[in-house]
């Protein structure tokens, strides 16, 4: 590789050392240590266009997405209402309910809590969760306009299964209230 010559050269720049003047040593040891920069860059964006052919259909910091009608269901009416939170516990009560697995949100809603530096929570000041929701998924997964206290969703970014079966309760079920046919 490319990389290997480099070392190589540095090699031979170590054996020439005590021949150069101290001005041509620092020279050569610059144009060295960039070479070595460039390549090493080149490899990485390499690497990261191979990355990148491969298309999971999940966006990089996604784990989860409302990919059926009852997680879309469930989404909407969370936000349809405010949901007010003021410390940790909240936030993670509000992403317990929340279909959406995305870094982005829950660094949004982390920066609420979080102390800079720090392993420790702190309590804010109370804040509309779904406010900081829609601003983070409004736009990359969602689009949603403000409808009085709630949020209405009006387009999603995203394959739902709207065909989606509906399983029934397990158990003896009972028989329905009796009613006359007449022919």
């Amino acid at each position: 590789m490319e990389i290997c010559g480099v070392f190589k050269e540095m090699k031979k720049f170590k054996q020439l050392r005590e021949n150069l003047s101290t001005k041509r040593l620092l020279r050569k040891e610059k144009e060295l240590n960039l070479k070595l920069k460039e390549l090493k860059v080149r490899a990485a964006l390499r690497a990261e266009k191979e990355f990148e052919k491969e298309d999971t259909g999940v966006k990089e910091g996604t784990w989860d997405i409302p990919d059926t009608k009852t997680k879309l269901q469930k989404l909407m009416d969370l936000v349809s209402k405010p949901f007010f939170g003021t410390t940790e516990k909240d936030v993670d009560k509000y992403l317990k309910l929340m279909p959406f697995g995305d870094d982005e949100l829950y660094d949004d809603l982390g920066v609420l809590y979080f102390i800079p530096g720090s392993t420790k929570s702190k309590k804010f000041p109370k804040t509309d969760l779904n406010q900081v929701a829609m601003d983070s998924l409004n736009g990359r997964w969602l689009t949603a306009k403000k409808k009085g206290n709630g949020w209405d969703i009006t387009h999603i970014n995203f394959d739902v299964d709207m065909e989606e079966t509906i399983k029934r309760k397990s158990g003896n079920l009972r028989p329905g209230k009796r009613m006359k046919l007449d022919f």
